[in-house]
């Protein structure tokens, strides 16, 4: 009798570490789970932002046409940086990643950082384009980086 009870003292020891064990492993997963979610949504924002520099590109290379505000221009690159910027935030939101997704933050984080300055280097050519008169406007597309 004594030993029975014995017995199942021990199975009941086991099975609470056994269920603390899952637990962690239960909560582990849940944190992995969301800094995926987390890392899916910043690629989700450079995606866009790619999407949007994309369609600023495409614009410039119709050489502004048909015409649009030097406002609405302006504004179809700052989204696209307002997402590049949105998609960096985001993915700097995650700290102590598992190791499996550590790669793909550091192409993402690659990404980004070349997205930015490709943009970067467009606004300033939008800048110096925006300085000058009407007149000489159409000289900006002809002339290189």
């Amino acid at each position: 009798m004594i030993f029975d009870r014995l017995a199942h003292i021990k199975l009941e020891i086991e099975n609470r570490k056994i269920i603390s064990l899952n637990e962690k492993a239960f909560k582990e997963n849940e944190r992995q789970n969301k800094m995926i979610e987390v890392y899916n949504i910043a690629s989700a924002s450079l995606g866009d932002a790619v999407v949007l520099f994309n369609r600023f590109i495409d614009y410039r290379n119709k050489q502004f046409t048909p015409l649009k505000s030097d406002a609405q221009i302006q504004t179809m690159i700052d989204t696209a940086t307002n997402s590049i910027l949105s998609a960096n935030a985001t993915l700097s939101k995650i700290s102590d990643p598992p190791g499996q997704i550590v790669p793909m933050m550091s192409k993402l984080h690659t990404a980004i950082d070349d997205a930015l300055k490709q943009i970067e280097e467009q606004r300033k050519w939008l800048k110096d384009y925006f300085s000058k008169p009407e007149i000489a406007r159409k000289m900006a597309f002809y002339t290189r980086l």
